[in-house]
């Protein structure tokens, strides 16, 4: 058959097509088979593309609803994270405070803001140390009237008032 149209390319004059004629028929079946095949093998793969398709569409749906449950809770840990650093703050402000009191609280948490909790734990129980033993010394004690007599300082009874004295206490008794 193939020398026959080699031939026929050549020098079609000389070719008889009725000589060919079983060879064509034949190579017109051989063809329609090979049709037929190849438009199975189309539909098989046009199937497998479909199945292909619903799962791509099932997984990008699940991709998706994965992306917001993700998102959701991305947002719920930042949303955590932001009331435990509120927390660690207020705790942290309120031992400042009682170390320092309230007037040097703020540049205290400002200074200390960056500092790990064990060194700032142990800044803030130093100050209250410190501030205990200074309440302590003699320069924090309340010297002086006590609300008792003293009775060296007292004068005898026997001491007569003064003119000046008694006129005073005239006025201030009205």
């Amino acid at each position: 058959m193939l020398k026959a149209i080699q031939k026929f390319i050549s020098d079609p004059k000389e070719v008889n097509m009725a000589q060919h004629k079983p060879q064509t028929d034949m190579a017109a079946t051989e063809l329609a088979d090979q049709l037929a095949v190849a438009n199975e093998a189309l539909a098989s793969q046009s199937e497998a593309l479909q199945a292909v398709s619903t799962k791509l569409s099932t997984l990008t749906g699940l991709y998706e609803a994965s992306q917001a449950a993700l998102a959701a809770a991305e947002a719920s840990q930042a949303s955590l994270v932001a009331e435990a650093k509120h927390k660690r703050f207020s705790a942290r402000k309120e031992a400042v405070v009682a170390a320092v009191g309230t007037s040097k609280a703020d540049a205290m948490m400002t200074a200390t803001e960056t500092l790990d909790d064990a060194a700032f734990n142990a800044i803030v129980s130093a100050m209250t140390v410190n501030m205990e033993v200074e309440a302590t010394t003699p320069a924090f004690k309340e010297v002086g009237k006590t609300g008792k007599v003293d009775t060296n300082l007292v004068a005898d009874a026997g001491h007569k008032e003064s003119a000046e004295m008694k006129i005073l206490k005239a006025k201030l008794n009205k």
